[in-house]
C-alpha cells in the first residue's frame, strides 16, 4: 500500500513539475535578454530539484520494498557512493511520508 502511495504521489509531482516546466514565461517574453537568462537559470533549478525528486521517489520505493531481491540488491550500490549515500540518508520524501503515516 505504502508503494502505490508512493507511486502516486511521484506521478502527481512529476506532472506538476512538467505543467511549471512548460511555460514560465510566454514565449514572447524569453527574447528579451535579462527574462532569457533568468528563464535559464530557472530551468536548470527545476531540472536540478526534478532529479532529486525521482531520485527520492526511487530511493523511497527501494526504502519500502527492502526484502525484495532488487532492494538487496541495489543497497550495496547505493551504500558504495557517499553522494547517493547521503541522498539515501537524507530522503525528504520519506521524511515526509513518516510524518503523516
Amino acid at each position: 500500500m505504502n508503494t502505490l502511495l508512493i507511486i502516486v504521489i511521484a506521478l502527481i509531482v512529476f506532472f506538476a513539475l512538467l505543467g511549471f516546466k512548460r511555460g514560465l514565461f510566454p514565449s514572447w517574453m524569453v527574447r528579451f535578454p535579462v527574462i532569457s537568462g533568468i528563464n535559464r537559470i530557472l530551468g536548470l533549478l527545476m531540472g536540478i530539484l526534478e532529479t532529486f525528486l525521482l531520485v527520492w521517489i526511487f530511493f523511497a520505493v527501494i526504502y519500502h520494498n527492502q526484502s525484495t531481491g532488487f532492494a538487496e540488491n541495489m543497497m550495496p550500490m547505493i551504500e558504495k557512493s557517499a553522494f547517493l549515500s547521503f541522498l539515501y540518508h537524507h530522503n525528504l520524501i520519506i521524511l515526509f511520508l513518516s510524518l503523516f503515516f
